[in-house]
């Protein structure tokens, strides 16, 4: 079963240390939006099923493209944390070259409780949901494992600390002032073929 390219979207949670407004420049030159999750013990058990057949199809594909040999598998994306809460992490490359050495340039999505685009500043401790597409990757010295490639999120209790339909549904909670919603356009997720190399 092929997963590339298709769009999940997660049980609202907390946002940790998100960085969806600016890029990270710290461990990567070419910039890179990122967030963690952490989803509540009592939301985080159907998801956690979801999850590990996305790291199990990941494991296959990769075993698959390199038949004969031996694949270790590098560390899932997520944690189980002890209280039995969720913790995933997603990350967006915020420029990347096609192997065409076409340069795109990305910025992830952020709408409101209504679905509504908007430009606010979303910071630790907000309320989420995270649309996110997966692939698998493979590195000789990491292994086998699967991206959780950040494509948006919906902001459902927005704290400030720091168009195309992505699956959120319309809930109660947070929604944007008109002078702060914008238009704006999704990313669109390249073709796993046309990366340069992985986004883990």
């Amino acid at each position: 079963m092929t997963t590339v390219n298709k769009r999940f979207v997660t049980p609202a949670g907390t946002a940790l240390y998100p960085r969806l407004n600016e890029p990270d420049f710290k461990f990567n030159e070419a910039g890179e939006y990122k967030t963690g999750l952490v989803i509540p013990a009592a939301d985080a058990q159907e998801f956690i099923g979801i999850l590990e057949g996305l790291y199990d199809d990941a494991q296959e594909t990769i075993k698959a493209e390199q038949p004969g040999k031996k694949i270790k598998k590098a560390d899932p994306p997520w944690t189980i944390q002890d209280d039995g809460s969720l913790m995933v992490r997603f990350k967006m490359r915020a420029k990347i070259k096609t192997r065409d050495g076409r340069e795109m340039t990305l910025t992830p999505v952020i709408v409101d409780a209504k679905g509504t685009p908007c430009d606010v500043q979303v910071g630790g401790g907000s309320r989420i949901k995270v649309a996110f597409t997966t692939a698998p990757y493979h590195t000789a010295l990491v292994g086998a494992g699967l991206s959780m490639r950040l494509q948006g999120v919906q902001v459902l209790t927005l704290s400030q600390g720091g168009g195309m339909d992505l699956g959120f549904g319309v809930e109660e909670g947070f929604t944007a002032q008109p002078e702060v919603a914008q238009k704006s356009a999704p990313a669109k997720a390249p073709a796993r073929d046309e990366e340069e190399d992985a986004d883990f």
